[in-house]
């Protein structure tokens, strides 16, 4: 077994042992017509995934990465880190992530910043993900 597999493995228990269900929903986008500031829908993209992960506040200490973006503008106060499984694929602004069994709140990856992999030679092991809260619960275009 690689240190790759070894570590994803040990990253997996943790967030089985210290984390929380959630549920992956995944969205294409489709624009009514040609030009940029047309609208845009949302429809659902096949099957929900779910998965352990963990949820950390944003930790805003002088110099550190979550400060610079704070102070850069690209996240808020209110946002929050998730920790997913490496495993995973396909991760974007248009992933719905609700937290918990039954789902107590829902999030979005936060634009511009997104999806931060940690590889270990070419394996990821995990992602680590800034998310904002959807306070209704469902993103502004999203169609059922």
């Amino acid at each position: 077994m690689t240190a790759a597999i070894q570590v994803r493995s040990d990253f997996d228990n943790f967030v089985t042992r210290y984390g929380m269900p959630m549920r992956l929903k995944y969205y294409v986008s489709s624009t009514s017509g040609a030009v940029y500031d047309d609208d845009v829908s949302l429809a659902a993209s096949g099957a929900a995934v779910w998965c352990w992960g963990r949820k950390n506040a944003l930790q805003t200490a002088t110099g550190g990465a979550d400060a610079k973006l704070l102070q850069q503008g690209a996240i808020i106060l209110d946002d929050s880190i998730l920790y997913l499984p490496g495993s995973l694929t396909g991760l974007n602004e248009y992933v719905k992530m609700g937290i918990g069994s039954p789902i107590t709140a829902e999030y979005a990856m936060v634009a511009n910043v997104g999806d931060i992999p940690f590889y270990i030679g070419s394996e990821i092991v995990y992602h680590k993900l800034y998310v904002r809260k959807l306070n209704t619960g469902s993103f502004i275009s999203e169609t059922a």
